[in-house]
């Protein structure tokens, strides 16, 4: 979408904003009346300006940083199924039935225990809940997670770049504003009767 595509939109009250207030990878919307220049009619070339500016600062930046935010803690919990189906996988080609291993107990306090079967083993599938499993059925459902967590990662990326562009609009537009002349209201208007007077 060109910038003049867009503050048209703008311009008559509608904004493509980040909706953040849900569940879920999040989404934009078009609503009507929540755009920068919904309200511009009579503004100031620097009223305006100033008013692009606190948009991208307090809402379009904002929502980045969130987005992001919530893709980073998507990209690791990633990690950490990647980092158990590498441990299961170890398991099955060296054939250990036994192992000892470091254990988390807590504010990252750490202590050596013994694994005397390694056939199966909980897995935390979110909520806070665990089920055990077989090796093979832990794999499987770590495919499933994996895949399901590698859309979601997709989704947010395809986000941040709808938010960038947002971003880089406005941008245009307010360099596109600074690059007007001022306006002066002191040049004179024509006289009535002065075109076709005659000497």
């Amino acid at each position: 979408m060109t910038w003049q595509a867009f503050s048209d939109n703008v311009a008559a009250g509608e904004c493509r904003h980040w909706d953040t207030g849900h569940r879920g990878a999040g989404r934009f919307a078009m609503a009507r009346g929540k755009g920068p220049k919904a309200e511009d009619e009579g503004m100031s070339r620097e009223q305006k300006i100033a008013k692009y500016e606190q948009f991208i600062e307090e809402r379009l930046k904002t929502d980045l940083q969130h987005v992001m935010t919530e893709r980073n803690k998507i990209n690791e919990e990633l990690k950490s199924y990647r980092d158990l189906e590498k441990s299961i996988r170890l398991l099955q080609v060296n054939d250990l039935t036994s192992m000892r291993s470091m254990v988390n107990l807590g504010s990252e306090v750490y202590a050596q225990a013994q694994i005397d079967d390694t056939s199966h083993l909980f897995v935390d599938i979110g909520l806070g809940f665990h089920v055990e499993f077989t090796l093979q059925e832990a794999l499987n459902f770590i495919d499933l997670k994996q895949k399901s967590l590698t859309a979601k990662v997709d989704a947010y990326t395809s986000q941040i770049a709808d938010i960038k562009s947002q971003i880089k609009l406005f941008c245009e537009g307010i360099r596109e504003l600074m690059r007007l002349p001022f306006e002066d209201h002191s040049a004179r208007k024509p006289k009535v009767g002065s075109f076709g007077d005659r000497d």
